[in-house]
């Protein structure tokens, strides 16, 4: 499974999550709790 990168807009928390090709996107910051997960390039 792929590891993704992921930032927050509102906080700028970022994250690695371990995630099968079909999962949705992670939204939630675990941070400040907004809806602003961002995937990254990496």
């Amino acid at each position: 499974m792929p590891i993704y990168e992921y930032c927050c807009q509102e906080c700028g928390h970022s994250l690695e999550a371990i995630q099968k090709l079909a999962d949705a996107p992670l939204t939630d910051c675990p941070e400040c709790g907004k809806a602003a997960l961002k995937k990254q390039v990496s």
